[in-house]
């Protein structure tokens, strides 16, 4: 058992991570691009939380805005490369626990 408490580790460092970068990612984008981020994210200036502020990140349409932006579009390929790990990591460490 206590071989897994590593893992478990690594699994909520990358989650955390992905979460930190994510919301760096959307209030610098809505504070930047104010008209845009009303336009295109639901809810984008209310303190609800929705999975689209994440979302719209990850879609083709926020390349053309980002592409411009070279801090926000470091964020956003963080992000993108956090999201996968977030998937991939915890079957393939549980995978291999076992």
């Amino acid at each position: 058992m206590s071989e897994v408490y590593p893992l478990l580790a690594l699994i909520l460092g990358v989650w955390l991570a992905c979460f930190i970068q994510s919301h760096r990612l959307f209030y610098k984008f809505r504070a930047k691009y104010p008209d845009i981020a009303q336009r295109d994210i639901p809810y984008a200036f209310q303190t609800r939380e929705n999975p689209e502020k994440l979302l719209y990140f990850l879609r083709r349409k926020s390349r053309e805005v980002l592409r411009g932006d070279p801090e926000l579009w470091g964020l956003r390929q963080q992000v993108k490369f956090l999201t996968v790990l977030s998937v991939i990591v915890p079957p393939v460490g549980f995978a291999f626990s076992v």
